[in-house]
């Protein structure tokens, strides 16, 4: 037994002893209110209200059965919150409460724990109005979640920036006109090493910065193929499409829930812009004009956006 555990087990050493106990290990499941506390209901054994988080443990319960699969909250709550959730369940009702337990850890703002008392907490309803939803599930997703997520705008918007290389590979997949039937043997292979390292990831401890990592690698790797082949596989390149969207999708669910409405984002028609300014680059390629072409590219690359010349043709990449 740790010496946490035991120094909880030895009366007062805590908390000073409740003369109102039989036992100090004791715990009420409900607690008589004063008259001037906010929370009072009517109960068998006068008005009061639960303790000891038995609120938590039956609604729990109730929605979802037990066991249930996993449990998340803080890591602070550790103890003594969700333990007794699970001596009050498990008591009850003679079975596991949960099967697994995710604790996060705290939300810091520029480094500094966020808090209602230091004035700097920020609501999710607040931080949506800056910056995509789907960018701050990424931005949250990035971290370990036993790890401290420092949050900033500056994260925000690099989260912003990685988000949108993944839709536009998906983008670029599903607007790929180069495919014919068949299957690519090679890079089939690629896409099955793909999901065995994500799931790998994601099984151990939920270790989501590592998925994202993978998805990353992957991601290089199928702009690679779609540079290389003037002629991909339909077959393959649908199964690239399927791949990223269970795992960056139903899995991380950093996409849209109908991933065809990609094609109707903000994203799709800045490419649209880009592509304009594409052609006008190898237009003036093909009138000798390099100092245009030139400007065109440098410009682009210093808002951001990386030409790409390949075998099939020019396309772009935010930096």
């Amino acid at each position: 037994m740790s010496g946490r555990n035991v120094e909880e087990l030895i009366s007062g050493s805590r908390i000073d002893p409740n003369a109102d106990k039989k036992n100090p290990a004791d715990f009420a499941l409900w607690k008589k209110a004063d008259p001037e506390h906010i929370m009072q209901w009517n109960s068998p054994w006068g008005k009061g209200y639960p303790g000891w988080h038995a609120e938590c443990s039956v609604m729990s319960t109730k929605y979802l059965g037990q066991p249930f699969d996993i449990h998340g909250g803080g890591l602070e709550n550790t103890f003594p919150h969700h333990e007794c959730e699970i001596a009050q369940s498990e008591c009850a009702h003679d079975k596991t409460f949960a099967n697994y337990w995710l604790h996060n850890n705290m939300i810091t703002v520029n480094g500094t724990k966020m808090g209602k008392s230091l004035g700097n907490f920020i609501l999710v309803k607040e931080a949506v109005k800056k910056h995509k939803p789907l960018a701050v599930r990424f931005f949250i997703l990035s971290s370990h979640y036993r790890s401290p997520v420092d949050f900033s705008d500056a994260a925000l918007d690099a989260a912003e920036k990685g988000l949108q290389k993944i839709h536009q590979t998906l983008l670029r997949l599903m607007n790929f006109d180069g495919a014919q039937s068949g299957v690519d043997s090679v890079f089939e292979e690629r896409i099955s090493a793909y999901l065995e390292k994500f799931k790998q990831e994601m099984d151990d401890d939920f270790n989501t910065p590592k998925a994202i990592a993978a998805l990353f690698d992957f991601i290089r790797e199928v702009n690679g193929w779609l540079d290389k082949s003037g002629q991909t596989a339909r077959e393959t390149l649908k199964a690239v499409i399927e791949t990223i969207d269970k795992t960056a999708g139903s899995v991380l669910g950093i996409l849209p829930e109908d991933i065809k409405t990609l094609r109707a984002t903000d994203d799709d028609k800045l490419d649209g812009v880009i592509q304009i300014l594409i052609e006008m680059r190898s237009q003036a390629r093909k009138d000798k004009n390099f100092a245009l072409a030139d400007e065109i590219r440098n410009r682009l690359n210093e808002a951001g956006i990386e030409l790409k010349d390949t075998p099939q043709g020019t396309t772009w990449d935010s930096k």
